[in-house]
C-alpha cells in the first residue's frame, strides 16, 4: 500500500498505549509515498476530509506536496520543487505553501498553482482567514499579512527588543477572522509562548508558554511534558478558562499539531537524524561521521583537521560544537551560540550569541585557552549572524536584519576604530557571504531578481557585480586556492562548481553540475551553509539528512473531545 494505516480501536489500545478509552488512533507508519520521506507536519483540511503533507524523494531530494483523502484512496501529488509548511484555505479548496522564497496556493480540484507573494527564504507557518487575508510567520522577524488574491507583504507585528523577542511564527486565525494565535520565541523564557494578536490593533496577550493550536469550538491543544493536552479557551476574554485535560501521552515536545473543524486531530513528531558525510565530486559516499545532534553552519580549521558547527538543542537553544575530523568525535564547546568562524591562525573562535540582550551579538573566545574570558566584539540593535572571517584576519563579515532593508551584509574591521561598515544594504535580502581566499571577491546569495541567486562582487568595496547562478542558487563556498566557487543550484539543489580566475577581478569560467547532496527539504536563512569543501575541491563534507534518520509518523486521533473530566 502507498500508506500503511494501522487502526487501534477502543479500550484494548488504551491498555497498551496509555491513551484514553473511546479513542480511534490511526497511525500512518509509512506516511509518505514509496521512495520518499515525510518532510513536514501534516495539515488537516478544515472539513476533515484531507491531509496535506510534504515528502522528499530519497534520491533526488526534491520535495513534493501531496494531499491524502481520508476516505482511503491513494495520495495525489499537487506540486514538486522545494515546498514546505502547507496550510489550508477556510473552505478546504486550496492549499497555501512556501517554495523558493515565495508564497503559493494550489487548487485542490484543478491542481493549478498560483504565486501569491514573495516572502524570502525563512518564512515559518501560514494561516488563511475567511476574509481572504493570509498571515505569514518569520523565523527572523514579526508576522506579515497579504491578500490571498496576491500582492506585497505588509508588516503586522514587530519584535519587542526589550522583551528579547527573536521571532514570531506559526500564526493561526481564530474563528472571528480578526484575532489570531502566534508563537513568540525569546531568550527570556517568561516571554516565550503562544500569544493572541489582532489584525485591528497592536495588543497582544500571552496565553501559554508552549506552541498551541486552536480547536473549534473553544479549546487550545498543546504538548506539556510529553503529554498532549486540551484546555478550554475563552474567545471573549482571550484566556484559558479551565484546567488542562490529558488527551494522550508520548508526544514529542516539538510535535506539529493540526486540527480540523470536525474533531479530527493530527500530530507529527519530526525526528530526523543527521550525520556529516564525505562525498566525492561524483556524489559517491565514502565516509560518515556520526554526530550526537544535527549540525549545520560548518567551517573548517586552517589545517582541515577540525570543524566548527552549530546545532539546535531544543526549540531555541543553539550551541557551537567542535568536530575532530580524524577521530570522528564531536564536542560541545560554547552554549547559546551559533554561526561560528575560525580566526585564520586557529587561535580564536568568533560566533553570534543572544546571551546579553536577547539579540544576536558578536563574541569571540580563545580556542586554546579555556581560562580566557569571552570578548564582546559587536553589540547593536539588530540580530547579527556571522558569515566569514577573511583569510588576512582583518574583517568579520556578518548579516544584520533591518525592518526595511531585510538582511544586509556588513563588515566588522578588526583594526582601527572597529566601526561596522555596510557592504550591501538594499531593499533585497543578501546573505551567505563568503570572501575569496585572495581577499579580492565576495560571493553571496540575494533575492534581488525575485528568486535566490548567487552573485560575486569586488571586496572590500563592492563593485563589478556578476551573477554566478542561473535559475536559483544559494550557499556559495570557495575552494582554498580560489580557482573554483561552489553553490547549490536549482530546485533540486545540485552542488555545482564554477571555474574562477584568481586575481582577475573574479572572472568566472565554465559551470559544472556535480551531484545532489541529501539535504533538508527546505533551507532557511538561519543556516549559512550545509557543506564544506576539501582543500583540493575533490571532496565535500555534507550535513546530510537521511540514512539513519528515524521514520516520522503522522498520528490521527478521532473523538479527542470525548475526554473524561479530571483525567
Amino acid at each position: 500500500p502507498v500508506l500503511g494505516v494501522f487502526v487501534l480501536l477502543a479500550r484494548s489500545a488504551a491498555v497498551a498505549t496509555g491513551s484514553l478509552p473511546s479513542r480511534n488512533l490511526l497511525r500512518f507508519a509509512e506516511p509518505a509515498p514509496d521512495g520518499t520521506t515525510l518532510a513536514s507536519g501534516a495539515a488537516l483540511s478544515p472539513d476533515g476530509r484531507y491531509l496535506a503533507f510534504i515528502s522528499q524523494d530519497d534520491r533526488s531530494r526534491r520535495a513534493y506536496l501531496w494531499v491524502q483523502p481520508l476516505g482511503g484512496t491513494e495520495p495525489r501529488m499537487l506540486s514538486e520543487g522545494s515546498g514546505f509548511d502547507p496550510f489550508w484555505s477556510p473552505d478546504s479548496q486550496n492549499i497555501g505553501f512556501f517554495m523558493n522564497g515565495s508564497l503559493n496556493s494550489v487548487a485542490l480540484a484543478s491542481g493549478t498553482i498560483e504565486t501569491i507573494s514573495t516572502v524570502g527564504l525563512n518564512p515559518s507557518g501560514g494561516s488563511w482567514s475567511r476574509f481572504g487575508t493570509i498571515l505569514v510567520g518569520s523565523g527572523q522577524g514579526g508576522l506579515y499579512s497579504v491578500a490571498a488574491s496576491g500582492g506585497a507583504l505588509t508588516p503586522l507585528t514587530k519584535l519587542d527588543r526589550t522583551s528579547q523577542e527573536q521571532s514570531h511564527i506559526r500564526p493561526q486565525f481564530l474563528p472571528d477572522g480578526r484575532h489570531f494565535l502566534y508563537f513568540v520565541s525569546s531568550a527570556n523564557p517568561r516571554v516565550t509562548g503562544t500569544y493572541v494578536g489582532s489584525i485591528d490593533s497592536k495588543e497582544h496577550i500571552r496565553i501559554v508558554g508552549t506552541p498551541a493550536v486552536f480547536a473549534a469550538p473553544s479549546d487550545l491543544i498543546y504538548v506539556r511534558e510529553g503529554t498532549l493536552v486540551a484546555q478550554r479557551f475563552d474567545l471573549t476574554r482571550f484566556r484559558l478558562a479551565a484546567d488542562p485535560v490529558r488527551i494522550t501521552g508520548s508526544v514529542p515536545q516539538g510535535a506539529t499539531l493540526s486540527v480540523s473543524n470536525q474533531g479530527l486531530l493530527a500530530f507529527t513528531g519530526a525526528s530526523s537524524a543527521r550525520s556529516l558525510t564525505w562525498f566525492d565530486r561524483s556524489g559517491t559516499k565514502f565516509t560518515e561521521i556520526a554526530t550526537p545532534l544535527s549540525l549545520q553552519n560548518l567551517t573548517f580549521s586552517a589545517d582541515h583537521r577540525q570543524l566548527l558547527a552549530d546545532s539546535v538543542e531544543d526549540s531555541e537553544d543553539r550551541s557551537v560544537w567542535r568536530v575532530d575530523i580524524d577521530r570522528g568525535v564531536a564536542t560541545r564547546i560554547i552554549s547559546n551560540a551559533s554561526t561560528p568562524e575560525w580566526s585564520p591562525d586557529g587561535q580564536t573562535i568568533a560566533y553570534s550569541s543572544s546571551r546579553l540582550t536577547g539579540l544576536l551579538d558578536v563574541f569571540s573566545s580563545s580556542n586554546t585557552d579555556a581560562n580566557e574570558k569571552e570578548k564582546l566584539l559587536l553589540r547593536s540593535d539588530d540580530n547579527k549572524l556571522l558569515d566569514d572571517w577573511t583569510s588576512d584576519g582583518r574583517y568579520l563579515v556578518y548579516e544584520a536584519t533591518d525592518a526595511e532593508t531585510k538582511k544586509d551584509l556588513w563588515l566588522l574591521p578588526l583594526f582601527g576604530d572597529r566601526r561596522p561598515i555596510p557592504y550591501l544594504k538594499t531593499r533585497s535580502n543578501e546573505m551567505h557571504a563568503q570572501v575569496s581566499p585572495d581577499g579580492q571577491c565576495l560571493a553571496y546569495t540575494s533575492d534581488e531578481s525575485g528568486t535566490w541567486e548567487v552573485y560575486v562582487q569586488s571586496f572590500p568595496i563592492p563593485g563589478d557585480k556578476r551573477r554566478v547562478s542561473v535559475e536559483w542558487g544559494i550557499e556559495p563556498e570557495w575552494r582554498r586556492d580560489g580557482k573554483e566557487l561552489y553553490f547549490l543550484a536549482g530546485n533540486a539543489r545540485i552542488l555545482t562548481a564554477v571555474e574562477v580566475s584568481p586575481g582577475s577581478g573574479c572572472r568566472l569560467g565554465n559551470s559544472t553540475p556535480l551531484f545532489k547532496p541529501p539535504l533538508p527539504s527546505h533551507l532557511t536563512s538561519v543556516v549559512r551553509n550545509h557543506y564544506v569543501v576539501s582543500t583540493d575541491g575533490q571532496r565535500f563534507l555534507v550535513a546530510t539528512v537521511g540514512g539513519t534518520a528515524k521514520q516520522t509518523a503522522i498520528t490521527l486521533l478521532a473523538d479527542w473531545r470525548d475526554v473524561p473530566k479530571g483525567n
